[in-house]
């Protein structure tokens, strides 16, 4: 898997329509590498997928141009089949590259100048809506019950106790248009505090505790490995851990797909093969990781994408990867009237059939 830093693409035309979902990322559009993974050791327990080659049967080398956000660090998969071969038992170059926010993600995805992407749900809809060749090819970072969220905090001392006691605060939202924005609104309003009651404010995962700690939220939003981090922090600091108010799943009930895997339709409809090869890959990624006996390598990897110590992390419950790239039966369509009800995704007046933002033909 080549790893690399993404170049800064030119706006397109599309970019105007989109940027109204991502007002809150727009800095400048400077790529941020990604460090490159670390294939755990055989003598780890690692054991890699046999390769085609030695049965003399190797395919057509297969490059695949894969794009994530800086700190999309919940979707390892890349990352697991790297180390454990995954990837080149199927002949496939993944040239994986990371861009500041999601915007250029996409961006690059439209303009043909990468393949695949990890994105956010709500970015197919606004590709749909702006009849861009992007669509959700597969499901891939979820949470279910029991098991990885993300959580909305606070620290020990804060008065908070419930998502009544928001009303007047300042609240994470993570970004203007996001899944985190709709949720936070839908279980605030429940709570009987309504949009206007409180302050949305946009703040980059990485930095949920800095903004917690100096005051700038009062309630910040954690995924992994960021709140297993500031857990361990705090210990070290002999402060007690996060308190936890809300979460993606006090409104997904039943369980939540947090990410997909866009493409690129034109370049998908021209590499139907190689793409049930990636997937045979991504898979079998899935699974190894998903497997709790390989948790602890596992966050090795994760830890060493962060840039953090794996023992800050030793307790931190990774996320889940889809097995089977399908979306969790009945999802979509709540999600989808939840971005409705509280105008997340500017012309999405009503619920998109399917097939308008969703491809899942690829798959094996």
């Amino acid at each position: 898997m080549s790893h690399r830093p993404a170049t800064r693409f030119r706006p397109l035309a599309l970019a105007a329509a989109f940027a109204l979902m991502f007002a809150a990322c727009s800095s400048a559009a400077t790529p941020a590498p990604t460090p490159s993974p670390t294939a755990a050791p055989a003598s780890a327990g690692v054991s890699a997928a046999p390769t085609a080659a030695a049965a003399g049967t190797l395919p057509p080398k297969f490059t695949v141009r894969f794009l994530a956000s800086a700190g999309a660090l919940g979707d390892w998969a890349p990352y697991v089949g790297k180390a454990n071969g995954y990837f080149t038992a199927q002949n496939i170059d993944l040239q994986y590259s990371t861009f500041a926010n999601a915007g250029d993600v996409f961006n690059a995805i439209v303009s043909g100048q990468g393949d695949l992407a990890i994105i956010s749900l709500p970015t197919a809809l606004t590709a749909a809506l702006a009849g861009a060749p992007a669509k959700l090819i597969s499901a891939a970072q979820y949470g279910k019950p029991g098991s990885y969220d993300s959580r909305w905090a606070v620290l020990d001392n804060s008065p908070i106790k419930t998502p009544a006691d928001l009303k007047g605060k300042k609240v994470n939202i993570f970004a203007q248009s996001s899944l985190a924005q709709a949720i936070t609104r839908s279980v605030l309003s429940k709570a009987g505090v309504q949009a206007s009651d409180y302050t949305e404010v946009s703040v980059p995962f990485a930095q949920a505790y800095t903004a917690l700690e100096s005051g700038q939220v009062d309630t910040s939003l954690f995924i992994e490995p960021f709140y297993s981090n500031t857990n361990s922090l705090l210990k070290s600091k002999g402060q007690a851990p996060l308190r936890v108010i809300y979460q993606y799943m006090t409104y997904f009930t039943d369980g939540v797909n947090t990410t997909g895997m866009m493409a690129n339709t034109d370049w998908a409809a021209k590499n139907k093969d190689g793409l049930k090869r990636f997937f045979a890959a991504w898979f079998q990624a899935a699974k190894w990781g998903n497997d709790t006996s390989n948790r602890a390598l596992l966050r090795s990897v994760i830890a060493n994408g962060a840039g953090i110590t794996v023992d800050s992390i030793k307790d931190m419950e990774p996320a889940l990867e889809s097995e089977d790239g399908k979306f969790i039966p009945g999802f979509v369509p709540k999600f989808q009237d939840l971005l409705v009800q509280y105008q997340m995704v500017k012309g999405l007046d009503k619920a998109l059939t399917e097939d308008k933002f969703i491809d899942l033909s690829y798959l094996p």
